[in-house]
């Protein structure tokens, strides 16, 4: 099988990600899996390489299933179909040519069938319950995070891995300020993260953030796929909106209990996050309702269900 996604500056480590979750589970399962991107960073070839599943720039060959992600890849989806090739778009908010596709996966939680309403349901994945949390954040918890402390609470903030708006060294800040500790994810601008790494409060993450779930009782996080992580987990989180394509997903989840959600994208976003960060540190209430409720929404068995779909498409062909 072959996985394509799409990376470029500003874009594309989130569907990177879900790409490599997805390809380490059809490896784990038994099947040939393959990432086709033109970069990746290094933790999430880490990844890869720890599971054996190989990665190239460039696609060699005619996939069995062609896996795609990345709001840019709607050519290859047109291509691929022209020649047979069963495919199975990942997509937040219906960017990608979906009527073309073979198989639809849309783990956010406001994916509806009626976004869809032209295809097959019997075509669609939709909702929390296939949202890809990876392998090794599932074998962390849920944990026992204390939602009662109110001082020093170690804050997990990886708000993505471009953050285009520069929020990582203000939300550290806010942090602080608040009263907690920082567990900063090298994932974000590397400036950032050196400039913060000397400072006894802040503790610099290698990226993969598995380390810092382990010590975390809150998180900042950005609006996309790590808000499941943090969620399966049940550590009550932040989910800063940066993007347009973020709105549905994370304003859903904060609608489920999962996250507060804090749309940066306006002049005062950043102010609006530190309130946000100082009034989920000192609402203990809140935080203990998001601790229990994460882990029932998210489950962590998104990625065996979506395998499971796929080897039924594969034996129904």
């Amino acid at each position: 099988m072959e996985l394509r996604c799409e990376i470029a500056q500003h874009i594309g480590v989130g569907h990177a990600a879900r790409c490599v979750t997805l390809a380490v589970a059809l490896a784990a399962a038994g099947h040939d899996a393959e990432i086709v991107s033109p970069r990746l960073p290094r933790w999430l070839q880490g990844r890869l390489d720890r599971a054996g599943v190989a990665s190239n720039r460039t696609s060699s060959r005619t996939p069995a299933l062609l896996v795609v992600d990345g709001y840019g890849l709607g050519d290859e989806v047109r291509q691929a179909t022209s020649h047979g090739t069963p495919t199975l778009l990942i997509d937040d908010n219906r960017e990608l040519p979906a009527d073309l596709a073979t198989l639809v996966l849309n783990p956010n939680p406001h994916a509806a069938v009626e976004m869809y309403g032209d295809l097959d349901v019997s075509r669609l994945l939709l909702g929390t319950r296939y949202a890809l949390v990876r392998e090794d954040v599932v074998a962390v918890g849920p944990r026992s995070v204390d939602v009662d402390g109110t001082v020093e609470v170690p804050t997990v903030v990886a708000i993505g891995g471009t953050d285009p708006l520069g929020l990582t060294l203000p939300t550290v800040r806010h942090v602080l300020a608040a009263g907690g500790r920082a567990i900063v994810s090298a994932a974000g601008p590397v400036a950032d993260v050196n400039a913060l790494a000397a400072d006894p409060s802040v503790t610099v993450d290698p990226g993969d953030l598995v380390e810092a779930y382990r010590r975390a009782d809150l998180a900042v996080v950005g609006g996309g796929g790590t808000m499941w992580e943090v969620a399966c987990l049940g550590i009550p989180a932040i989910a800063a909106i940066v993007a347009d394509n973020q709105a549905g997903g994370a304003t859903t989840a904060g609608e489920l209990g999962l996250v507060v959600p804090v749309d940066v994208r306006a002049d005062d976003g950043v102010d609006r996050l530190s309130a946000a960060i100082a009034a989920l540190m000192a609402d203990t209430a809140r935080r203990r309702e998001m601790h229990q409720r994460g882990p029932q929404v998210i489950d962590g068995r998104g990625p065996s269900r979506v395998v499971d779909a796929v080897e039924r498409l594969l034996f129904e062909r």
